[in-house]
């Protein structure tokens, strides 16, 4: 999230059951003011596919594998035609 996204990176992001596509507008900045929290770290983002996203149904099968994971982050670089596919 710090060290490896750039702007012009393109995110995709889950809310329950939908999917949510973002350019990375800006570098990583610290915000004091959620420190205590967990989301002390933010990026601006260009949200492009709306502001309620696409169901998750629409993703490919691979994407959708992907994006049931654990992990904050997970690279998907391999995948980026299948996120792009959710702007369409």
């Amino acid at each position: 999230f710090i060290r490896e996204m750039r702007p012009g990176d393109l995110v995709v992001a889950t809310h329950c059951t939908r999917l949510n596509v973002a350019r990375i507008d800006g570098p990583a900045n610290f915000d004091t003011a959620d420190a205590a929290e967990h989301w002390a770290y933010q990026r601006t983002v260009e949200w492009l596919n709306g502001p309620d996203g696409v169901g998750r149904d629409i993703a490919s099968d691979a994407l959708r594998r992907r994006m049931y994971t654990q992990h904050t982050l997970v690279e998907m670089t391999d995948l980026m035609a299948d996120a792009e596919a959710l702007l369409d």
